[in-house]
């Protein structure tokens, strides 16, 4: 019953790391909708894999009043959120311990 319980759990700390991710993507799409339309311009031309990866590697100023910064600084820590748990997904996949207990669970 232990090894059930085990597994129950890793499980649920993946499912949720994925909720995480989606919430993160959806979260980073709608801002890029209602931005401004220099970023919106900049941005929504590209594929989830090129805006998740260069949005993360922007370094926008101090976020400010305008709606313009304020947005800019949003967006990449949005997409680095995204990378951030995705990695957290894959170490979880990658691990021969969690693959394991997964199989046995199936």
């Amino acid at each position: 019953m232990e090894v059930v319980s085990g597994v129950d759990t890793l499980l649920t700390v993946r499912r949720s790391a994925i909720k995480a991710r989606v919430a993160a993507i959806r979260q980073l799409k709608s801002s890029l909708v209602t931005a401004p339309e220099a970023l919106r311009s900049r941005w929504s031309r590209l594929g989830e894999h090129a805006l998740i990866d260069g949005l993360a590697s922007t370094r926008p100023g101090t976020a400010t009043d305008s709606v313009l910064t304020a947005t800019a600084h949003a967006l990449p820590v949005l997409a680095r959120r995204y990378q951030y748990v995705t990695q957290e997904i894959v170490e979880f996949d990658d691990d021969s311990v969690s693959s394991s207990i997964t199989s046995l669970r199936r």
